[in-house]
């Protein structure tokens, strides 16, 4: 039996990206108002390949996914905001340069950088791999807390915000417009937050097993490692996310929901109106039951 699919997305650049079986839809609220609503086919490996569906294979191929769905709305968000303002987009290689330095920048901050800070002074491994993901833990609240105060990240948590309040309406059987979205909570359980919280404390575990060795053997280990605890964790949040676990919900997705009232912030009216777009746009490409063609287009809303 096929496994039930659920719609998600993300917050882009005054926007949100909203991502179906085979459709991805982008709404952008341009400077003088409209809505820019771009579509193109998903093109998911998991999708693609039916052997990367199977149970702790496919969390891998799902967080490539994710990544370069979300990077691929994020330039086109970008591109939008400078070609309404009347400046030429960087090309594909810079934002081939940007992605490859964030990643960098991100594998250094939370995977090498807790490992080497500390020096080993007991010989309980699990201990050292506590205390190695608990500093990882510090370094992730950090850094949300920081460019959290940064103005065109609150604008990102609004939109956020938007994405999760319209997609709980739709996933409460309600019409998606937002009048009906408006009243629902900014925090969705299959929340990506709840995925990396979740990705902190399994690395813990996973890392346990290898002990604590060199860290010319360690660092190497602790990359190798991303693979199998993204495998893990993605199993997790789908049998959490099942009604048939409540009691597990709670206990897997609490530190996640806990972390998305830091990368989520109330939106506006506005804000939801994007996310319904980028909503509809999947919704309507999808009842026509054919491939998507990359198609861009500006909807009749303005603020």
């Amino acid at each position: 039996m096929a496994d039930e699919f659920h719609y998600g997305g993300q917050a882009i650049i005054e926007g949100v990206m909203v991502r179906g079986k085979k459709t991805v839809a982008s709404a952008v609220r341009r400077p003088d108002g409209r809505i820019v609503v771009h579509t193109e086919p998903a093109k998911s490996l998991v999708q693609s390949y039916r052997w990367l569906r199977i149970p702790f294979i496919r969390g891998t191929p799902a967080l490539i996914d994710a990544l370069r769905i979300g990077f691929r709305a994020l330039i086109h968000s970008a591109n939008v905001a400078m070609e309404a303002e009347g400046v030429e987009p960087p090309s594909r290689l810079h934002y081939a340069l940007t992605f490859v330095v964030a990643l960098t920048v991100g594998l250094v901050l939370f995977v090498i950088l807790p490992s080497l800070a500390l020096q080993p002074f007991s010989h309980n491994h699990f201990l050292m791999n506590l205390l190695e993901g608990l500093l990882r833990l510090v370094i992730f609240l950090g850094y949300i807390l920081i460019i959290s105060q940064w103005a065109n990240i609150r604008r990102l948590f609004e939109y956020h915000g938007a994405e999760h309040m319209v997609i709980n309406a739709f996933e409460a059987g309600r019409e998606t417009s937002a009048e009906e979205a408006k009243d629902f909570r900014t925090i969705h359980v299959r929340c990506g937050s709840s995925f990396m919280m979740l990705v902190l404390f399994i690395a813990i575990l996973v890392h346990a097993v290898a002990g604590w060795p060199d860290w010319y053997v360690r660092i190497p280990l602790r990359l190798l490692f991303i693979v199998p605890i993204a495998g893990i964790s993605y199993e997790i949040m789908k049998l959490a996310a099942s009604p048939k676990a409540s009691w597990l919900t709670a206990v897997v997705t609490a530190p996640g929901l806990w972390l998305q009232r830091l990368t989520t912030r109330p939106p506006d009216k506005h804000q939801i109106e994007v996310a319904v777009e980028a909503l509809q746009a999947v919704l309507k490409s999808e009842q026509e039951e054919t491939e998507p063609e990359v198609e861009t287009a500006e909807a009749a809303v303005e603020a």
